[in-house]
């Protein structure tokens, strides 16, 4: 996914924070995607609206998303936006992906894999590696033939050999991983 005219960054951080957080619990098994497509259109009923009125959204998201703890990070990442913390698309481009990393994890409920993802998916980047992601580790697992899931540090050994296409390596990985569930 690339920004689109319409698509600030902060809706690119926003939509993935929200997905992000209902990815990764346990809760999304429990109620299938229906809760996933709530939220996700709720981040979409938010695209395009001003930082300023992000930032005041409360109960009627919340009740839409399902969660208040979704409508907090909403309204943090709208409060970090108006305080400059979340970059423009001009800025965004002339960034390291480390400074990235380092600007957005300062927000609530924007971690290290949530930046990593943007970079990824929203922004394009070539090079990265999310050596926290479970299905990095799995697919490495799957690559080099381990017994037990390796630690993030053990994919971190192979991390300078796929430099400068790390993200191109991370689509391996997850596709490796896939595939190993294919067949289970």
């Amino acid at each position: 996914m690339r920004f689109s005219i319409s698509q600030t960054f902060f809706d690119h951080v926003t939509r993935h924070v929200i997905s992000d957080h209902l990815i990764g619990s346990h809760l999304l098994q429990i109620l299938h995607l229906g809760a996933r497509q709530r939220f996700l259109r709720c981040a979409d009923l938010l695209q395009g609206i001003s930082y300023r009125a992000k930032a005041g959204t409360g109960k009627a998201c919340s009740h839409k998303m399902g969660a208040r703890a979704k409508a907090s990070y909403v309204k943090e990442i709208a409060r970090m936006a108006l305080e400059g913390v979340v970059p423009g698309k001009g800025q965004i481009k002339r960034m390291s992906d480390d400074e990235i990393i380092e600007r957005l994890s300062q927000i609530k409920g924007v971690g290290r894999w949530t930046v990593e993802m943007l970079l990824i998916f929203s922004l394009g980047r070539p090079d990265v590696l999310p050596v926290d992601d479970f299905g990095i580790r799995k697919g490495f697992g799957v690559a080099f033939r381990k017994r037990k899931m390796p630690e993030p540090e053990q994919v971190l050994k192979h991390r300078e050999r796929w430099k400068p296409y790390r993200s191109i390596a991370s689509w391996y990985l997850w596709r490796a991983a896939d595939m190993a569930g294919e067949k289970a």
